[in-house]
């Protein structure tokens, strides 16, 4: 069975109160007349056979919004219930669905009531319930705190819904939320200052230092062995099983030429950033993801691809990894044109990918389907950027960050 090609699937994070991954809400958009927001049983059933769980949420649950048709076959979806979790709207929070609702509970499966507002009459339903959802934009600041603690009482988590920025994200999180929903993270938050730290301006360093072709390859060894760190987990990436090379790789200049200028560029820009930054993982798979839906995109679509769909997708993402805007760390790059202009203004060929794959990010599905790539895929490229993203993020991830007494040493040549 596989599944509809008019079919989109997008996520939705829910993070926890150190902005970790809890969930994930999937997101089901039809492309046919209707575009309607669809999830039915079928349309479920086929996006766990064509993807798995793992591909859709890596080791996360999966957030899934019940209809009322839904609701009513839930109980038979071939799909693992410790891995799942229902969101109940208000309409089906009665009475006549609690022998349903009963049902899913004791099978396992973690209940979302949505769009709550306490209701004293509602007291059998919070009995089952796990998580209540409480959408900030639709509830008076005022009553926050009362709603939390009447909650509590029933030993509910509270989730915080549709929250628009680390500002919102942070009060939330102080007035005593457990969960926090919406796309926050990829909105960057700009500190108007005149200059970036210092370890970070050399991070843009030394990609202007790899990424220049006339650089010796000499001198590119030289620039990344001064960060023992970075070379480890260079190392670490060129021997993964995302390379998958038929013998093991020791030394810097290896790497180098295995790599490339281009591609190797972006990882010491991504790699640098991931022990020196204090941005939670969720933000390197949105700049991993981008390069990689970027890139795949181009790979679809165009008949001579640049090479450039990666290093466009990673480096749109540097807003939201060093705080500033996208003009002023673009600027002093030695990037081509087309490659600023598409990062900055979404202009050409390049632009049009990175535009697809921002809007498929949040989700906006008017823009995902005026774009004229197919739905098709939008929606495996989408899938499979996400799973390469958390997949490649696990296998740099380097236990001696903290000490370079775990690192291990790296071969001369």
């Amino acid at each position: 069975m596989s599944m509809p090609l008019n079919v989109l699937i997008g996520r939705q994070p829910i993070y926890n109160n150190i902005l970790g991954i809890y969930a994930y809400e999937l997101l089901f958009r039809g492309m046919g007349r209707t575009q309607a927001d669809v999830a039915t049983a079928q349309v479920v059933v086929n996006a766990f056979q064509e993807f798995g769980i793992d591909k859709l949420a890596g080791t996360s649950r999966i957030g899934i919004n019940l209809s009322r048709s839904l609701l009513s076959v839930a109980h038979e979806l071939p799909i693992p219930p410790e891995r799942v979790i229902f969101d109940i709207p208000p309409a089906l929070a009665s009475a006549d669905e609690m022998p349903q609702l009963r049902l899913l509970s004791k099978m396992g499966f973690t209940l979302a009531l949505d769009d709550a507002q306490y209701d004293p009459a509602l007291s059998d339903i919070y009995s089952l319930a796990d998580i209540v959802k409480i959408d900030i934009r639709g509830t008076d600041a005022k009553t926050l705190p009362d709603n939390i603690a009447a909650f509590r009482r029933h030993r509910l988590k509270v989730l915080a819904l549709r929250i628009e920025s680390l500002a919102e994200f942070e009060y939330l999180r102080d007035l005593g939320f457990d969960y926090f929903q919406g796309y926050f993270l990829s909105r960057p938050r700009v500190v108007k200052s005149s200059s970036l730290p210092p370890n970070k301006v050399a991070v843009l360093q030394l990609f202007a230092i790899v990424y220049d072709p006339a650089t010796e390859t000499r001198d590119i060894e030289k620039a990344i062995a001064a960060d023992p760190i970075l070379s480890y987990k260079l190392l670490r990436l060129i021997n993964s099983a995302f390379y998958n090379l038929p013998r093991p790789v020791t030394s810097l200049r290896d790497t180098i030429i295995l790599l490339g200028r281009r591609r190797l560029a972006t990882w010491c820009i991504l790699l640098s950033l991931t022990h020196l930054s204090d941005k939670p993982a969720a933000v390197f798979i949105i700049a991993l993801a981008r390069a990689r839906m970027c890139e795949l995109l181009e790979e679809g679509t165009a008949k001579r691809s640049s090479g450039d769909g990666f290093i466009v997708g990673l480096l749109s993402a540097l807003d939201l990894l060093l705080d500033r805007s996208l003009a002023q760390v673009i600027a002093p790059l030695p990037l081509s044109s087309n490659v600023k202009e598409a990062i900055l203004g979404h202009e050409g060929a390049l632009g049009h990918y990175l535009q697809a794959v921002l809007s498929y990010e949040i989700s906006q599905w008017r823009q995902v389907a005026g774009n004229g790539i197919p739905p098709e895929l939008l929606m495996t490229s989408r899938m499979e950027a996400l799973s390469w993203a958390e997949s490649i993020l696990s296998s740099t991830a380097a236990s001696g960050d903290s000490g370079k007494q775990n690192l291990p040493s790296v071969k001369p040549v």
